[in-house]
């Protein structure tokens, strides 16, 4: 059914469940899996504020 999974993460809890999912899915339908680390950068603003 699947040929390719898109796997965004953020090291959440929920995607972890997500990737349990994709490679569940993934092995069962012989997919391949594309990860896409996701990150928060708002963070960066407060850092140049400081500087």
């Amino acid at each position: 059914m699947f040929k390719k999974i898109l796997l965004p993460t953020d090291g959440s809890e929920a995607s972890e469940k997500a990737g349990q999912y994709a490679i569940s899915t993934a092995n069962s339908d012989g997919a391949d899996i594309i990860i896409l680390n996701v990150i928060d950068t708002n963070y960066l603003k407060s850092l140049s504020q400081m500087i």
